[in-house]
């Protein structure tokens, strides 16, 4: 009986290489699936960045705008100050509402 087994030795060595080459072969092919997977994950992760990315840019843009706007309100106020007196009396000016309702007999 031994001497069968030994006489077929090349079948067991062929078979427990094809054993081993199948359980390599199905690592390999976990590791790929599981990389496709990483894959898929990571370019949805860079779709949410570059939305997040063209989102902030846009932010940016408004903020840009905004601040030629305060600009421009900016330059208007400084008009409208040079146009005022530079001081406003109170007294002065209820007085000359009172001279001006004294004269129209309010």
């Amino acid at each position: 009986m031994l001497l069968k087994l030994i006489s077929k030795i090349h079948v067991f060595i062929f078979i427990y290489g094809a054993y081993s080459a199948w359980a390599l072969w199905e690592a390999h092919t976990q590791k790929v699936q599981e990389s496709n997977v990483n894959i898929e994950i990571l370019e949805k992760r860079v779709r949410k960045l570059k939305k997040e990315k063209n989102q902030v840019k846009s932010f940016l843009k408004d903020i840009e705008k905004a601040k030629e706007k305060i600009k421009l309100v900016e330059e208007e106020v400084i008009k409208l100050q040079r146009k005022l007196p530079s001081e406003i009396v109170d007294t002065e000016n209820l007085s000359l509402l009172q001279v001006i309702g004294d004269s129209l007999n309010i």
